[in-house]
């Protein structure tokens, strides 16, 4: 209370002498003397210090509850408030990349009563005395109000979000799944980043959306580690050339967060060869399978495949069925269609020779249960007519190649009454 008395004693004697010299001056000749009278009343009270003491009584009624506004007040009444500030090193899209610092201000009329507090980690309110830090990774909601403990008036609850990701991602690259030699200087990369996406480490107001999370952003390449290729979406698979001239080549690779953080380069490194070669490798085919004497494939046959390249090594292996749609070669592989079937294959090497593309055509005519019923007709009319048994049988294994010779066999047994109701099932 003295503290308030004692400024505005001396605000009352600096209004006594500005009267006394203003009177000496004749500046209050003008005044009447009812208005000299309500000045010299009012230089009365503010001595006595009544004008002070409403004004504390102003508050001396007033009850609140949390987030409720005081009772309305005159105009030029600044209500009472709490102000946040951050401070720390701000990444890309707001994640602070430094730990964050953050202090507290209670401002309004009668500021002296006022207090900031505070709230974070699903703690309790913590009245503010000092700058405090955030060092924890992720999201953190941070709770703050103003206090009059004098007035009994507690401010609304505000909060601000302090997103924070210290830690850049990592990452590493292998060259032509790493192989320790190429021959070409087209290679594939093959890529992980990794960068833990930062979680809330204090739980948001109910409805309250999250920015966007940290985690992998994006990546960039060079053959030197000086000059980058532009930043492009993270991928696990890269397509890349490396710099001509024989010799160990270094692929570099760094890659960044949401954050803004970025990795540490990571490499590898490989061989490129230049012998050369221009040969391409050369490719053979191998069938298994039943077969007949003229050649025809009487069962499924299996189909294997093997390629030499004696100079920059075997790249891969292809077959088709229609020179078109291509299948990468890998194990032997079985066909079962029947008829006329052509099979196309060819290789490639290391250094990007690819081999004129070859074909082998083959005959496949299987014998299988759809037949049985014409084979056991055969051996019963064979055992009635030896002189006739040799064609039918003949007839029942190559029946695709010998139409003719079945119609003459059977214009034969027609000739022969007794027999024809047996030979009718076997028309061809």
């Amino acid at each position: 209370m003295w503290r308030r008395l004692l400024p505005a004693a001396a605000v009352a004697a600096f209004l006594v002498t500005l009267i006394l010299v203003a009177a000496a001056s004749g500046v209050f000749s003008s005044f009447s003397e009812q208005e000299m009278d309500s000045a010299s009343s009012s230089i009365e009270r503010l001595e006595s210090g009544e004008m002070l003491a409403n004004r504390e009584l102003k508050y001396s009624h007033m009850t609140a509850t949390i987030g409720s506004p005081r009772p309305a007040q005159p105009v030029d009444y600044i209500q009472p408030q709490a102000i946040i500030s951050l401070s720390g090193t701000l990444g890309d899209n707001g994640w602070y990349t430094t730990d964050v610092e953050v202090s507290l201000y209670a401002t309004g009329d009668d500021s002296d009563s006022l207090t900031a507090e505070y709230a974070l980690y699903n703690q309790g309110w913590v009245t503010f005395t000092e700058p405090f830090i955030i060092f924890e990774e992720g999201q953190t909601a941070i709770y703050y109000r103003v206090r009059d403990d004098t007035a009994g008036f507690v401010g609304e609850t505000r909060f601000t979000a302090v997103d924070l990701d210290k830690t850049p991602p990592t990452g590493s690259v292998f060259i032509n799944e790493d192989a320790a030699d190429t021959f070409t200087n087209v290679v594939a990369l093959t890529l992980s980043v990794v960068d833990e996406a930062s979680g809330p480490t204090t739980p948001p107001p109910s409805g309250y959306i999250w920015g966007v999370p940290s985690g992998p952003s994006d990546i960039r390449f060079s053959n030197t580690g000086l000059f980058w290729s532009p930043w492009e979406p993270v991928t696990s698979i890269k397509s890349w050339i490396l710099e001509t001239g024989a010799g160990n080549k270094t692929i570099y690779v760094q890659a960044r967060d949401n954050a803004g953080l970025v990795s540490e380069t990571f490499t590898d490194i490989i061989n490129l060869i230049t012998t050369g070669d221009s040969t391409p490798p050369v490719t053979e085919i191998a069938i298994s399978g039943k077969k007949d004497t003229s050649g025809v494939y009487t069962s499924t046959v299996a189909i294997a495949l093997t390629a030499i390249d004696n100079l920059s090594g075997l790249d891969f292996t292809e077959y088709s069925f229609d020179a078109v749609t291509w299948t990468t070669y890998s194990v032997p592989f079985i066909v079962s269609a029947e008829g006329q079937i052509s099979i196309y294959y060819r290789s490639c090497d290391l250094a990007g020779n690819v081999e004129l593309t070859n074909s082998y055509a083959l005959t496949i005519e299987r014998v299988g249960d759809s037949d049985s019923s014409i084979w056991h007709s055969a051996i019963y009319v064979g055992l009635g007519s030896a002189a006739i048994s040799i064609p039918i049988i003949f007839f029942v294994r190559r029946k695709q190649q010998h139409r003719a010779r079945c119609a003459r066999s059977i214009h034969f047994v027609e000739h022969a009454p007794a027999f024809s109701s047996v030979w009718h099932p076997l028309n061809c």
